[in-house]
């Protein structure tokens, strides 16, 4: 699988949607905004490009907040929670933003082993839980 950046995966979402080309005055727009606009089926789609799995959005989103031991906010956000479907084994895939506004980061993980909620999975990537 090819390593999409989230500028890539915008880029992606709006040619499917076949908006690419068609505003009536240029804007700038940074993957950070496109991601705000970016309906339930757009994480969706941007899962399956990075994971190559369905992933069926209706299972919504989930606030999650979490704290170092030194009271500093390490994460604070939502993150898209998906049915993965065609499996033998019913899978849960999480996906969310991160990073400054300029150059945001989309990151997402399959629900494996340890990772059994959309905490958990954020915890593996800040490394306070082994996957």
């Amino acid at each position: 699988m090819p390593d999409w950046t989230a500028d890539d995966i915008a880029r992606a979402i709006e040619r499917r949607r076949g908006r690419e080309g068609r505003r009536a005055r240029p804007r700038e727009r940074t993957a950070e905004s496109h991601m705000r606009d970016w309906s339930d089926a757009d994480w969706a789609e941007a899962f399956k490009r990075r994971h190559g799995f369905n992933a069926d959005p209706r299972m919504g989103r989930t606030r999650v907040r979490e704290v170092g031991s030194d009271g500093a906010v390490l994460f604070d956000g939502d993150v898209h929670v998906f049915h993965l479907t065609g499996q033998a084994h019913p899978w849960q895939g999480y996906a969310w933003c991160v990073g400054e506004k300029e150059k945001p980061s989309f990151v997402s993980m399959v629900g494996t082993g340890t990772v059994r909620s959309a905490r958990d999975a954020v915890r593996v990537w800040l490394g306070q839980l082994t996957p």
